[in-house]
């Protein structure tokens, strides 16, 4: 299904990409827990592309305040 869409929109490998997130709370390290209340969670996305290079990934940090400049 994917090679058959690349081919009917002359898609390249090198526009073709794979995105993962991950997240995590900061300063806890445990491999299983029931979270409760507010903890602060951090997100990472990283990005690869087909032709086997990647982007520089994304670190979104969780804020009370949004910074418009």
């Amino acid at each position: 299904l994917v090679e058959n869409t690349k081919a009917k929109y002359s898609i390249q490998d090198k526009d073709t990409y794979n995105f993962n997130k991950s997240s995590f709370i900061i300063g806890v390290i445990l491999t299983g827990a029931i979270v409760t209340g507010s903890k602060q969670w951090t997100s990472i996305i990283q990005g690869i592309c087909a032709k086997g290079w990647s982007i520089p990934p994304f670190i979104i940090f969780s804020s009370k305040h949004h910074l418009s400049t």
